[in-house]
């Protein structure tokens, strides 16, 4: 029997919308399995002369298209080798992995790279990026909150994030993170995809002696930090450069 070829193509008019399908004579079909977020334990943390512990992760991922490029991008992405259109709020301090759905997939293409969102969702035809329904407290990409004592007066203070991390900065239709992945062939019985992320390495990337320059609103209480402080930035660099999550294909049985 002759086996089809069918691939989908991500209509960049609007990322979350249509699969186009094609199919040919050719030995890929498509298929579809899980995939998964999950986080990792908090671990205290020194950083320079404080230590650190994140207290909350609540993290929103997706949506997620894996491509067959090298560099992930609107034009070398245009026909994912798997995506997956929603988001799901998870608990990022959890290392149980979280059911975000299914990845739809075209079998015979190797994953080379990736471009997500956290939550966070920008249409070719839009003005400005939006949150999706699976977005942290229906708004938001994240909600942090950390614990930093310094060593030499051993007060805890405690700092609270609330980040909107998108593609907001970068030409209209852009995902907030693209990254190149390790190769993996997606073959028709894939047991599923799960996305790993560790808040405290997050938290290891903050320079806490500035953000000890804010003040806490009575003694004791969360600080409340600015999207635009330099703590804030670096927490959305680290979701979308420098502390990426690990991409675990699970194996088959």
């Amino acid at each position: 029997m002759t086996r089809r070829r069918c691939t989908h193509e991500l209509v960049l008019a609007s990322l979350t919308a249509t699969l186009v399908t094609s199919c040919g004579d050719t030995g890929q079909t498509r298929t579809s399995f899980p995939l998964a977020a999950a986080g990792t334990a908090a671990e205290p943390v020194t950083v320079g002369d404080w230590d650190v512990t994140v207290r909350e992760a609540r993290l929103a991922f997706g949506p997620v298209y894996l491509c067959s490029a090298q560099n992930a991008g609107l034009d070398s992405c245009a026909r994912a080798a798997a995506e997956h259109l929603g988001a799901t709020s998870f608990d990022a301090l959890s290392p149980t992995p979280t059911p975000m759905g299914t990845l739809n997939a075209t079998t015979g293409v190797t994953v080379l790279s990736g471009m997500w969102d956290y939550g966070r969702s920008w249409r070719l035809s839009e003005t400005e990026p939006r949150p999706l329904a699976g977005a942290v407290d229906g708004a938001h990409s994240a909600v942090i909150e950390l614990v930093a004592m310094h060593h030499g007066d051993g007060v805890e203070r405690v700092y609270r994030f609330v980040l909107d991390v998108d593609g907001g900065t970068q030409p209209s239709g852009s995902t907030a993170t693209r990254a190149r992945l390790t190769a993996h062939e997606i073959t028709a019985h894939e047991p599923g995809l799960v996305v790993r992320f560790d808040p405290t390495l997050w938290a290891s990337m903050i320079d806490y002696d500035a953000l000890a320059m804010l003040e806490a609103p009575s003694p004791g209480a969360p600080i409340d930090v600015p999207a635009d402080d330099m703590a804030s930035s670096a927490l959305q660099t680290a979701l979308t450069v420098t502390a990426l999550p690990s991409f675990e294909w699970q194996p088959t049985d």
